[in-house]
């Protein structure tokens, strides 16, 4: 008998919902493109509050780019430090 294939009785299964699992990383990317869109909806609307024009409220899209650039290699080196599930949580 193969010794992976053998199961012990001590052993707990742990059935993980697949689906559950899918949604939340789906939400988690559906909720990254839209914080895109809304600093890309909101920039007419800052140049008149701020009273800039179109060459310099775009720094504030292009701050956001590189932020979020930041915040995603820095997830992958907190995931490698503390591990994808106790991060994602």
């Amino acid at each position: 008998m193969n010794s992976l294939s053998a199961k012990t009785p001590d052993a707990p299964v742990i059935e993980v919902n697949k689906w559950i699992v899918a949604m939340t990383v789906m939400f988690g990317a559906f909720m990254a493109v839209m914080d895109i869109s809304v600093v890309n909806v909101a920039m007419p609307h800052m140049m008149g509050a701020f009273s800039q024009d179109l060459s310099s409220i775009t720094w504030v899209a292009t701050a956001y780019s590189i932020a979020e650039i930041i915040m995603l290699t820095m997830a992958g080196w907190f995931s490698m430090l503390m591990g994808r599930k106790r991060l994602y949580m």
